[in-house]
């Protein structure tokens, strides 16, 4: 759970600024990874446990590192994933395009689609379970249609797991 890597602080700033109950009612938040000792972890657990008091379901890992087996764990109950990256980290370093996040691999592995920050480069043929959003505004537009009809989340799932079984063993041979 880093700032660094994943726009938290951008994401609360939505949640907080939410007057729709369909997202606070219908959603629940797994920030899914260790709380790391440096950096704005303190403030991202901070402002999460502000919102949990506020009634929103975020589930929070107050340790260093989660296992590799708790993380499929949790993963695996998800229904969609969310890809809030901060994509550019200086001049050289790209997210989807001199360097990766692991999104991919997460979606074909568990078969789950993705909410994606548009300008990540991810592969085409993910495209048909993956939502691409522009900014927190258009986010929290398309949470809301999500929250409120979930054959719209099922559908994506469908396509995830179709776009998994691309990546079977016996597909590649």
């Amino acid at each position: 759970v880093s700032q660094t890597r994943r726009d938290y602080f951008g994401l609360m700033k939505m949640l907080e600024s939410n007057e729709s109950n369909s997202i606070k009612e219908n959603i629940t938040w797994d920030f899914l990874g260790g709380i790391p000792i440096e950096g704005q972890a303190d403030e991202i657990v901070k402002r999460a446990k502000d919102l949990i008091a506020k009634g929103y379901k975020i589930i929070l890992y107050e340790k260093n590192s989660v296992s590799l087996n708790e993380f499929d764990e949790q993963l695996n109950k998800a229904d969609l994933i969310l890809g809030n990256l901060m994509i550019d980290h200086g001049a050289k370093s790209t997210y989807g395009k001199s360097m990766e996040s692991g999104l991919p691999f997460s979606m074909i592995k568990k078969a789950k689609p993705c909410l994606m920050i548009k300008g990540y480069n991810y592969p085409i043929n993910l495209q048909s379970s993956v939502v691409e959003y522009s900014d927190n505004n258009d986010l929290k537009r398309i949470l809301e249609g999500l929250a409120s009809d979930k054959k719209l989340v099922e559908n994506l799932k469908k396509a995830a797991f179709m776009n998994s079984m691309q990546y079977e063993v016996n597909t590649i041979y």
